[in-house]
């Protein structure tokens, strides 16, 4: 967020207020294309980075369609049971009913 601040000459206050105020407008469950109901297979991984220092972690859920590789779903947070449920929220009602869900070493 510094880096940005200093490149666009913004005061990083400001910078927070505008990342703040998008964050709350951007609606937790993602536009898909229509899928018919049937055979419907995710891809979830989980990436991480550090806000302000190290000790301050912060995870990056995300569930992608294996066939047409669109994210469709994701959740931000610090890797419990709760950003989980936020993952299998954001996902549409069609995948929550019909994916078979794979994370790391799927086949």
């Amino acid at each position: 967020m510094a880096g940005i601040a200093r490149v666009t000459n913004v005061s990083r206050d400001l910078l927070q207020k505008y990342v703040n105020q998008k964050n709350r407008q951007t609606p937790r469950q993602l536009k898909t294309k229509p899928k018919k109901k049937g055979k419907l297979t995710l891809e979830c991984d989980k990436i991480w980075s550090f806000v302000k220092n190290k000790n301050n972690k912060i995870w990056i859920g995300l569930a992608l369609d294996r066939d047409t590789r669109e994210v469709v779903g994701f959740a931000v947070g610090d890797r419990s049971r709760k950003m989980a449920r936020e993952l299998w929220n954001s996902l549409a009602p069609v995948y929550r009913q019909c994916a078979v869900s794979y994370t790391d070493l799927w086949e």
